[in-house]
């Protein structure tokens, strides 16, 4: 009997690690999000979040240097192509996205080697919902709350937060429209 207990329990065993295999070799095809994965939520342009954020803010100007902040509530998203890439370390801890339509681009505050996840000219998708939209220097990103009162929004750094509030979607390519060559003209 207690040999019999044995072979069953081995059996069993043996059948628990088969059943939770994974095909690593294999694994399949990460998801490539479209404007249909968040149909449920309001959608608004990077043009939408920071006239929002500066709606919330009526003292900010881009040049006063306060810290203002406005966390979204509602439950919209932005989306836009990615221009940046910290892969030389030149842009640390983030992501700028770039709405064609609008002509806006905004700073996605994250972690680092994101450039292995969102490659310049593909599109992200941002669940705005409870993230802070915070400014430094003038420019208006989106991120967390900072544990630093000198900052307005912290980066989202942990890989769960990010699952939950930023998508890649297709790989669109770049156009010479989304690059600005900065000079004494402009």
């Amino acid at each position: 009997m207690k040999r019999l207990f044995s072979i069953l329990l081995a059996a069993v065993v043996g059948l628990f690690f088969v059943g939770c295999y994974n095909d690593l070799d294999d694994p399949g095809a990460a998801k490539i999000y479209t404007d249909a994965d968040f149909s449920d939520l309001q959608y608004w342009s990077i043009k939408d979040v920071k006239e929002k954020f500066i709606a919330a803010n009526p003292s900010y100007t881009s040049n006063n240097g306060g810290v203002y902040t406005m966390v979204v509530q509602e439950n919209a998203y932005t989306r836009g192509k990615v221009i940046s890439s910290d892969d030389t370390g030149n842009v640390y801890k983030t992501v700028y996205i770039y709405d064609e339509e609008t002509q806006r681009a905004i700073e996605l505050k994250l972690n680092t080697d994101n450039y292995l996840f969102y490659p310049i000219g593909s599109m992200v998708y941002v669940k705005l919902k409870g993230l802070v939209l915070g400014n430094y220097r003038g420019m208006i990103s989106i991120g967390t709350y900072s544990d630093d009162p000198k900052y307005a929004n912290g980066n989202i750094l942990t890989r769960v937060m990010r699952n939950e509030h930023i998508f890649a979607g297709k790989e669109i390519g770049m156009k010479q429209t989304d690059t600005l060559v900065v000079n004494s003209t402009n």
